[in-house]
């Protein structure tokens, strides 16, 4: 099962929150920040060049409103439009661990990935899905494995 926005990309906000249930009264926030056409310059380490290539930035929280630990085993990309030949597609369990600074979010904790981005050559609109795989240790000896999409929209400047 794989729990999205409750709405459309196309009708979305570039920032929006969103609670997802992931088991009966145990929540996961989503909030979803867009920051603009550059970086935040202070966490900013990538060779990607957002001067020549018009980009979207977006900082995304994942905020455990659980009672569980909950730990993020994959992410996988996709594009509305055009195809992912050019671009990583997939994160494993150790590279999410790398970039979100340890894959589990404890019971009641927040962490941030800053500096999500999005870009087209092709297109002046499009859509990056990145779709979540978590576990959540619902008991000791007991997981429950389920997945959210977060859509980045991007919209090249005129």
């Amino acid at each position: 099962m794989t729990v999205s926005c409750s709405f459309a990309p196309e009708e979305q906000k570039r920032s929006y929150e969103e609670v997802i249930e992931m088991i009966p009264d145990q929540n996961l926030g989503v909030h979803l920040e867009y920051i603009g056409k550059s970086p935040d310059d202070t966490r900013w380490a990538k060779a990607h060049d957002f001067v020549s290539l018009d980009t979207d930035f977006y900082n995304l929280t994942l905020m455990n409103q659980s009672d569980f630990n909950f730990r993020l085993l994959s992410c996988t990309y996709s594009l509305k439009k055009g195809g992912n030949k050019n671009m990583k597609s997939f994160y494993s369990t150790k590279e999410l661990e790398e970039i979100w600074n340890g894959g589990t979010i404890y019971a009641g904790e927040s962490k941030t990935k800053f500096n999500s981005y999005t870009h087209s050559k092709k297109f002046s609109s499009n859509v990056l899905y990145k779709k979540y795989t978590y576990e959540l240790q619902a008991e000791p000896n007991s997981y429950i494995t389920n997945s959210f999409v977060v859509p980045l929209l991007y919209y090249k400047e005129n």
